[in-house]
């Protein structure tokens, strides 16, 4: 670690781009072990209060899976593919909602924060 005034437990490295990579494959995989079997991502509990949190914001979830994206195109791992597979399933199935006005069908995302069930 550095030691300065402007510096000042700042980590050493070597070769970043080894370390940038090295970030964003854990990063990446952190978000896939997140990701339940249902496609939905588990946000954790408020330590303070030793409870799970029990909101669900979709425009997270949708950035968590660009975020898992572009980790994919650096570690090309399948198992990302899938878990990105599973988050867009979710997203499609919770987060459209199909309105008739008219002869029209309108798609429309909620860009809002939903309770889960």
């Amino acid at each position: 670690m550095y030691n300065g005034e402007l510096t000042n437990r700042i980590r050493k490295t070597t070769n970043i781009k080894n370390e940038i990579a090295s970030l964003i494959e854990k990063s990446t995989y952190y978000l896939v072990n997140q990701l339940k079997p249902s496609g939905q991502f588990e946000y954790g509990y408020f330590s303070a209060f030793a409870k799970r949190i029990v909101t669900y914001n979709i425009v997270r979830h949708a950035s968590s899976l660009y975020s898992m994206a572009e980790g994919y195109e650096l570690v090309k791992d399948e198992k990302i593919l899938d878990a990105i597979e599973r988050g867009i399933e979710y997203l499609i199935g919770e987060a459209i909602v199909y309105k008739n006005e008219g002869n029209q069908k309108l798609h429309m995302l909620w860009m809002m924060q939903i309770t889960m069930k």
